[in-house]
């Protein structure tokens, strides 16, 4: 039996998109906040609160997910962040479904899909051990359920009615059901999904409670009739949730003094989150993400997007407006307060598939069936660009090219100081043969440690940070044969010293 078109055409996307999560998976190097994750995982039991306490910046539930994948796969790099990758595929399978449960036709979620499937933005973090991707995926799912519930309490086909062709809306009577879980939407199923999002979320991702809002927002608007069950499922929630508050508590205290690299609360930085969301220019690890295109067909691209998400917000998309209002809007005020809540390039990521089903109700929009295509494969072949320059040309991060140069320029008998910051990331990539002498650098802080190395050559990595005493003493007492930069923001600019 033949497959109909459009099943066959998301069977493909699926594929697609599976494939790029899952392709050279250990390509990438390791950076600082992966490595913590691998820290945290081979943990015994009774050090996990206290390395929450003192090291992490997340929730346990992903990393209670990942150490029991670690323990049915080896535990190579590929495999620990093929984690990620099956997360980020599955966010493509249920994201059709909720851009149906938004309002969306069956073209119209496609497209939807599709933009997720090709954008090198979602592909970079289904590729990196930490919990965004389990986050995304967490979030499609809830409101996806939440949004079904609420239709069926209402005994409504859609919360965004409206009409269109082939690539629009369907009309309330045209609609096809689009559950794939088996839920009778009852009031009860509401505040079931509300309690079981909040606590998920907040367990995964501290910017899942602002999704979570959006959520309670949503079904407080749209199942008034249950607004007692929301009221006692929030409760419920958030005595749960209280359970962790010593730890985040601790958190905060230990990590304070992280948030020099987080730039100033600016409308700027809501902008940034847009070229983000473009795939034109993102920010990822100690990198930059470009796509490799003259300034001005990006600054087009970016209008582009412009007027889809302005044509989309015309459709008055209430699930996606609530997810994007709470999500971006409430981070974003607070980081007037904190600027470290609001990092424009990372956490947004949890809102990225609501800025997609806006842009894809904005291509829904067009009558035109021909412009409609014209553009779905304009927008596709930008990704597809993005997507080879991610693949071929694109280094997120700098650590292991660092350690390979150190490893092909230091002689036997050489000294490799190192900053303890980096020693976990050096030692995962570096093969001790025990021939070099190996020295963290706050070790040298004073002047007889550092006479200690004369006579011998010396491979200093250094950070690039605004002030290092350590170093400004180094390169005054030694002579700089030669210095090689391995570029990289805030605390992950690094260059070699090469010292006699």
């Amino acid at each position: 039996m033949k497959l109909p078109l459009r099943s066959a055409i998301f069977l493909l996307i699926i594929l697609t998109g599976a494939f790029f999560r899952f392709h050279a998976l250990d390509r990438q190097s390791l950076w600082d906040d992966e490595m913590s994750s691998i820290n945290q995982i081979g943990q015994p039991a009774n050090q996990w609160l206290p390395r929450f306490r003192a090291y992490e910046t997340h929730p346990p539930l992903y990393f209670l997910q990942l150490k029991t994948w670690a323990k049915v796969l080896p535990p190579s790099l590929s495999n620990l962040r093929a984690n990620s990758a099956l997360w980020g595929t599955l966010a493509l399978l249920f994201f059709y479904w909720l851009a149906m449960e938004a309002g969306l036709s069956s073209g119209g979620a496609l497209t939807a899909v599709a933009l997720l499937s090709f954008s090198p933005y979602h592909l970079a973090y289904s590729q990196e051990l930490r919990p965004y991707a389990f986050g995304v995926v967490l979030a499609i799912l809830t409101w996806a359920l939440l949004a079904h519930a609420v239709r069926k309490n209402n005994n409504t086909p859609s919360p965004l009615e409206g009409e269109g062709g082939d690539g629009g809306y369907r009309s309330a009577k045209n609609r096809p059901p689009t559950s794939i879980l088996p839920l009778k939407g009852e009031g009860c199923s509401i505040a079931h999904i509300l309690c079981g999002s909040g606590i998920l979320q907040l367990y995964t991702h501290y910017w899942g409670g602002f999704i979570w809002a959006g959520q309670v927002f949503f079904a407080w608007m749209r199942a008034r009739s249950q607004r007692k069950r929301i009221i006692i499922a929030c409760v419920v929630t958030l005595a749960v949730f209280s359970l962790w508050l010593p730890v985040l508590r601790e958190q905060i205290r230990n990590i304070k003094d992280l948030g020099f690299w987080a730039p100033p609360a600016s409308p700027a930085n809501l902008w940034k989150t847009f070229s983000a969301y473009t795939g034109t220019y993102f920010r990822f690890a100690s990198s930059a993400f470009i796509l490799p295109l003259e300034r001005w067909v990006l600054g087009l691209i970016t209008v582009l997007y412009a007027v889809l998400f302005v044509l989309g917000i015309r459709r008055k998309p209430v699930l996606a407006g609530a997810w994007l209002i709470f999500g971006l809007g409430a981070p974003f005020l607070l980081s007037y307060w904190k600027p470290s809540v609001y990092i424009w390039y990372r956490y947004p990521v949890l809102m990225y598939p609501a800025f997609l089903l806006i842009c894809a109700a904005g291509i829904a929009g067009i009558n035109s069936r021909l412009w409609r295509a014209a553009l779905v494969v304009l927008l596709l072949g930008i990704d597809c660009a993005g997507l080879r320059h991610y693949f071929a040309n694109w280094e997120k991060a700098n650590p292991q090219a660092v350690v390979g140069y150190v490893s092909r320029q230091a002689g036997d008998n050489d000294v490799i100081i190192r900053p303890a910051y980096f020693h976990d990331l050096f030692s995962y990539y570096y093969l001790d043969d025990g021939r070099k002498s190996i020295v963290d650098e706050h070790l040298l802080g004073n002047d007889p440690a550092r006479a200690m190395l004369r006579g011998r050559r010396i491979w200093f990595i250094s950070f690039d940070v605004p002030r290092d005493e350590i170093r400004e003493a180094l390169l005054r007492q030694f002579k700089v044969v030669s210095s090689m930069d391995f570029p990289g923001y805030a605390h992950l600019g690094i260059t070699v010293y090469e010292l006699k």
